[in-house]
């Protein structure tokens, strides 16, 4: 576009900016960081109530009027995600309306992993290159493309929303190839910061979850051993006169070879070698007494081994169940009850103290810029507070507070950046001359 063109764009952007500035919107969440971790704690388990409580506003849970919002207000207090983590563009988004988007971007990588595996097995059918080649083509293509639905979703912070890439790429490499890959992804741009949910969750379920199917993969694996589907056939020690004399036959390699059969050769039966598929049922666990009659195929120490492998799955698989559902339970109960648990012992290190820290600064990440553009004024704000330092330019230079304030000088609707933007505050802690909270 020429300069007329870039200049209709200011304009109309102007005005935006001027519609926006005459609005006050209430604030929705506010974020505290505490001097010492005692004190943190101490709040967290007197203003800490189940989310139900206060959805209903039930005012009989908190012991002590005084820790009701203007007396009348339950409150819902949590530990926050780490400061560099919160996404503070999706962070006033509605629940309903963050799970609506989620569940739209699960619907379609659900439907695509399911064509690809299609896709994958009808390669396989014409030949196992092109289903080599359609692993690794996809394999590389379907993580940019997860990276890309992601972005249509809303988060409240980093963490959830790398989760939500991790488990798109994870379900699809499993279905694909069985194989866990991780992802390393190389950028010019900030990284994200991440917190402990992507751990947590990685450790909780998936790894959980790998541990049962390796269990009784191997129960399945080791019942299928010698994996030829032959038996010897009972009764007879000679081949049927049928059998005997020279046969042509074609190999997988579409080669042609001579076998000879003598009626000395020993006699085998076709037998399926696979507990999954046997009398077209699914037996689990896979024990030797789900072999065929008169169709076994496993050796006395082949089936003590296969007789640990299956009741070790069963105890697992129990053993799982429970666990997720005991999880599945406390998540009920923290609706109703939450009682926030303290992890580890008070460090007895004050915030203020530490030589690398970051405060809840709202802002928000811009293509055209190296660094994110800060949402508050900055005035006062010490450069500690910040998670990231621009070698080049202050953090004024993203102060959006202070490009506002130049679009709208002398408009008289314009009462100030408190009523558009976030507002954030500190305070100097006792004896700290250099130091700011």
């Amino acid at each position: 576009p020429g300069i007329p063109e870039l200049f209709g764009q200011v304009i109309v952007l102007t005005s935006k900016v001027q519609g926006l500035a005459q609005w006050s919107r209430p604030a929705k969440n506010i974020f505290i960081t505490f001097e010492t971790e005692s004190a943190q704690r101490r709040v967290l388990k007197h203003l800490s109530v189940g989310m139900i409580h206060v959805m209903r506003n039930n005012t009989s849970k908190i012991s002590n009027p005084n820790h009701l919002f203007r007396g009348e207000k339950v409150l819902n207090v949590r530990e926050a995600n780490e400061p560099s983590t919160i996404r503070w563009t999706d962070l006033n988004q509605k629940r309903r309306h963050i799970w609506y988007m989620q569940l739209q971007t699960a619907i379609v990588s659900v439907g695509v992993i399911a064509l690809i595996a299609m896709f994958t097995a009808f390669c396989k059918k014409r030949s196992t290159l092109y289903a080599a080649i359609s692993i690794s083509l996809f394999n590389a293509i379907f993580p940019q493309f997860a990276k890309y639905l992601t972005s249509f979703e809303l988060h409240r912070s980093e963490e959830s929303t790398q989760t939500s890439l991790y488990l798109k790429i994870t379900a699809f490499r499993w279905v694909n190839t069985a194989i866990i890959i991780t992802i390393v992804t190389r950028t010019w741009e900030r990284t994200p910061q991440l917190g402990t949910t992507l751990t947590k969750c990685s450790r909780k379920y998936f790894f959980t979850a790998i541990v049962l199917a390796m269990a009784i993969s191997s129960s399945y694996f080791w019942s299928g051993f010698p994996y030829d589907n032959l038996c010897r056939l009972e009764g007879s020690n000679e081949v049927d006169q049928d059998y005997v004399g020279t046969w042509t036959a074609t190999t997988f390699g579409n080669k042609t070879i001579q076998a000879r059969v003598v009626k000395e050769d020993i006699a085998y039966k076709f037998c399926l070698q696979d507990l999954l598929r046997v009398d077209d049922k699914v037996t689990f666990p896979p024990l030797p007494k789900h072999q065929p009659k008169g169709s076994e195929w496993m050796t006395p120490d082949q089936e003590k081994l296969v007789e640990l492998f299956g009741w070790t799955s069963l105890v697992l698989t129990i053993a799982v169940v429970i666990y997720f559902a005991c999880d599945s339970l406390r998540m009920v109960r923290d609706l109703f009850y939450y009682k926030h648990e303290c992890v580890g012992k008070d460090q007895k290190i004050n915030y203020s103290d530490v030589d690398i820290i970051s405060a809840f600064v709202p802002q928000v990440e811009s293509s055209f810029f190296p660094y994110p553009l800060l949402c508050c004024n900055t005035e006062g704000l010490e450069e500690d507070l910040f998670d990231w330092i621009d070698p080049d330019r202050p953090h004024e230079y993203y102060d959006l507070t202070l490009d506002a304030e130049r679009v709208l000088k002398g408009n008289d609707l314009f009462t100030g950046s408190n009523n558009v933007f976030s507002q954030i505050k500190h305070w100097r802690p006792e004896n700290k001359e250099d130091r700011v909270v």
